[in-house]
This record gives C-alpha cells, sequence and structure tokens, in this order.
C-alpha cells in the first residue's frame, strides 16, 4: 500500500492531520466489541495509540486497517464491552 496524505482515502486517524500506513496486515489478534455492554463513553478510542475505534451507531468499533492490536482499547475499557480475538489464517 502507498502513503496517502488524502483524507477522502482515510477516515478518522487522518482527518485529525496524520500521515497514517494502513497497518492491519500484520496484527496477531483484533479487538470485537459486544455492542450492548458498550456505553458510547470514548473510553476505546482516547487511549487507542492509532485512533482506529470509531463509532458505529450505538457501539463502537474497529477501522482494521489501521489496528495493530495491541488490545489497549480491551483492557482500558471500563464495561468490558471489548475483548481480543486471534486472528485467523484466511482474515478477520
Amino acid at each position: 500500500m502507498a502513503w496517502s496524505k488524502d483524507a477522502a482515502d482515510f477516515t478518522t486517524p487522518v482527518a485529525r492531520g496524520l500521515l497514517v500506513v494502513p497497518t492491519g496486515t500484520w496484527r496477531q489478534g483484533h479487538p470485537v466489541t459486544e455492542q450492548k455492554k458498550c456505553w458510547l463513553c470514548g473510553t476505546c478510542w482516547l487511549f487507542c495509540p492509532t485512533q482506529s475505534r470509531v463509532e458505529a451507531g450505538k457501539f463502537m468499533d474497529t477501522n482494521l486497517d489501521y489496528c495493530k492490536g495491541c488490545g489497549i482499547c480491551a483492557n482500558e475499557c471500563p464495561s468490558g464491552a471489548v475483548r481480543m480475538e486471534a486472528e485467523t489464517a484466511g482474515g478477520d
């Protein structure tokens, strides 16, 4: 993938003026949100180093193109709505 500064190509991070490279292809795991437990408090977004957590209606979800799989969102979620899942051989 090529580097891009075009905000139309990306959603969350570039809108804040950051130069972002999709990094989701090398992670070992990814966050999964239990929608009924999510309070939309934004704590996961606040602590996410790539700000790949995004609002998806009534819960927070993850833009997997930028998620590095660090697990910080799952660790910091006060409601326990986010858990980490291992990547599968065929993708997410």
